[in-house]
């Protein structure tokens, strides 16, 4: 099995607005550059998915809601990102999303905008 790494700069995120008897409640696509590397749904927990593989050099799969708030806020507030797959032919075992390597204690950033008072 082969471990593969991927800088990620930007991903899309969307939401199904009428998603009634579906199983898919949304879409997460992460991009290198001008190349999408990666494709997931998101489905309800407990729906069934279909299993992780590398098609075109791009990771498609299902992956469950149950941590879909904790990648949005990885997605959207972390610097520098990478897809990390482990991949068997064409067969993904598992997928993460992590952060790059940051220097240790730098913190939140602190907006400079004051509050206002009278």
């Amino acid at each position: 099995m082969e471990r593969k790494v991927i800088d990620i700069d930007s991903y899309t995120f969307s939401v199904e607005l009428n998603h009634n008897d579906s199983p898919v409640v949304g879409y997460v696509s992460v991009w290198a550059g001008s190349k999408r590397v990666g494709d997931f749904r998101v489905k309800k927990d407990g729906s069934e998915l279909v299993p992780l593989k590398l098609e075109d050099g791009v990771v498609l799969g299902d992956i469950s809601d149950v941590n879909r708030y904790a990648i949005i806020d990885i997605l959207r507030n972390e610097k520098p990102l990478r897809l990390l797959y482990w991949v068997d032919g064409d067969a993904v075992a598992a997928i993460r999303i992590a952060t790059g390597d940051e220097p240790i204690g730098e913190g939140e950033i602190q907006s400079p905008i004051r509050p206002f008072s009278i």
